[in-house]
């Protein structure tokens, strides 16, 4: 039997080795010396990363994770959409690939993260809402904000899109670009907040 619970901080040594599988390299190091790999678990605990692992109840082995971090405009993941959409990743080692635990890795991270919030202002020179941890020309009061959407990147081809698309995401348009391995990759958005 498979359980999806919450990460807990004695699960997060194993967020390179999913990491890994996710970016379809071989050999964890590979991930941790390429910088744009490397941020999506670097200095893990940040405010709003939210992570789900799914556990084997027999043998208690983590055999799937899903992840997601906010980003920054100095400081962006490949699924970069703004300071206020969290990027997910996930992954299922080989051997449990298939058997619907990706998905339930993905609905419990979307569930959870419509209960995160981070703290924000009004930028009136650009017009938008920030993180707090971004300097503004004129402060602003701050206020609590929801998760509003979760944005992932995509291999183009890969068969994990028809699972996105199933699971409400929706490829975004323009954001196709050419990835690290020389192929194409782009971008899809899911809505969490009701009415958005």
């Amino acid at each position: 039997m498979i359980r999806i619970r919450s990460l807990e901080v004695f699960d997060e040594p194993l967020l390179p080795h999913f990491l890994a599988i996710a970016a379809h390299e071989e050999e964890v190091e590979t991930v941790l010396t390429n910088p744009a790999l490397a941020i999506y678990v670097s200095d893990w605990g940040r405010d709003g990363d939210c992570a789900v692992v799914a556990e084997n109840d027999e043998t208690s082995a983590i055999v799937g994770m899903a992840w997601a971090r906010f980003w920054t405009p100095d400081h962006q993941g490949f699924g970069w959409i703004n300071e206020l959409t969290p990027e997910m990743a996930v992954a299922v080692e080989p051997e449990f690939q298939g058997r619907g635990i990706g998905t339930r890795l993905i609905e419990a991270l979307k569930c959870r993260l419509r209960a995160v919030s981070l703290t924000v202002r009004w930028d009136a020179r650009h017009q938008k809402w920030v993180p707090t941890s971004q300097p503004v020309e004129i402060e602003q009061p701050e206020m609590r904000m929801p998760t509003q959407q979760l944005a992932l990147n995509v291999r183009d081809g890969s068969p994990s899109v028809q699972l996105y698309e199933r699971l409400g995401f929706q490829k975004v348009a323009g954001s196709e670009r050419q990835n690290r391995t020389g192929g194409v990759s782009f971008n899809m958005l899911a809505r969490l907040q009701e009415g958005n």
